[in-house]
């Protein structure tokens, strides 16, 4: 049995090993200096911004805090610091506006901004107005 790369993913709490073509393999590898997380932490990783942040979920719409780490191609966020792999990672070309949220009297929340892509908005909760513009800014 010829084996070659290979991507290994876990779905659903199942380990899935998937043969990775030419094209996919040289993807990976721009990938994994773009924002991939490999055997570092979050808060290893040279990042131009990080620090934790309450978001909205999009489907339970509950507030969770996470670490964020803005870098020069990416914004990711983590469950804890120490995590090596991000829970989502947005390409800062697929963001289309950054802003202080309009909504942030009505969802009851302070420090609110929002990162607007194609797909989805993202509600972002700050600890201090200083540090929301510092995020908006940076981004």
């Amino acid at each position: 049995k010829k084996t070659g790369p290979y991507k290994t993913e876990v779905i659903g709490g199942v380990v899935i090993k998937s043969q990775l073509s030419q094209e996919d393999e040289s993807q990976e590898s721009t990938d994994r200096g773009h924002g991939r997380r490999n055997r570092n932490s979050a808060s290893s990783l040279p990042a131009i911004k990080s620090g934790f942040c309450v978001k909205l979920g999009a489907v339970m719409k509950t507030w969770r805090r996470r670490f964020f780490v803005l870098s020069e191609h990416s914004l990711s966020y983590y469950k804890s610091e120490q995590d090596k792999e991000p829970l989502r990672l947005i390409h800062l070309k697929d963001v289309k506006n950054v802003k202080q949220c309009e909504l942030g009297e009505q969802m009851m929340r302070d420090n609110l901004f929002q990162v607007v892509t194609s797909s989805r908005t993202f509600y972002v909760q700050a600890d201090s107005p200083n540090d929301m513009w510092d995020w908006i800014q940076a981004i």
